[in-house]
């Protein structure tokens, strides 16, 4: 009996160890699939590469409150639509909620086994990059360029903001 528990109990340990192992040998593409849970965002905004603040109290003339009131509403918004969870599946599709917005579609990975692209069903596409990706968690950049009128005046032309994030994911 007592051969057959520690049998029993050096085959288990084994095998976990030999799973854990196996996790670093496989690609991206099979790590991936899961499902994710926002845990932290770091996020940089810039208006032709000068930091948000500074663009905003140095180009446009606002106070330091004022500019800070700005970002920060810039900044929840942009952090509200990365807050939430993503599931991708092994048959190339995927589902997640950021934001309240419940969405799916396709995914795919480029040959360089880092870049993710999530194609919706309502044909809008997310590309990120994959950073590291361990049994634990995911770390991803993602870069978008939108259009915003800081200086509040519909007779010039919107400001191009650059939103550069660092999103950790935990695998839930």
């Amino acid at each position: 009996m007592k051969i057959t528990m520690i049998t029993i109990f050096l085959a288990l340990t084994f095998a976990s160890c030999n799973e854990e192992l196996n996790f670093d040998d496989r690609t991206n593409a099979d790590k991936i699939v899961g499902n994710w849970l926002t845990h932290d965002i770091e996020l940089s905004l810039d208006v032709a590469g000068v930091a948000l603040l500074d663009y905003l109290t140095g180009s446009l003339g606002y106070s330091t409150t004022e500019a800070n009131t700005i970002q920060m509403e810039i900044e929840a918004y942009y952090v509200a639509n990365l807050t939430g969870t993503l599931d991708i599946m092994g048959d190339g599709t995927f589902a997640s909620a950021f934001s309240d917005i419940v969405s799916g579609g396709t995914w795919s990975i480029a040959a360089d086994d880092k870049t993710v692209t999530l194609l919706e069903f309502s044909d809008e596409t997310v590309e990120f990059t994959i950073v590291i990706i361990t049994t634990e968690s995911m770390v991803v950049t993602i870069g978008d360029d939108f259009s915003h009128d800081l200086d509040e005046d519909p007779t010039t032309p919107n400001e191009i903001i650059t939103a550069n994030a660092v999103v950790t994911f935990d695998r839930r």
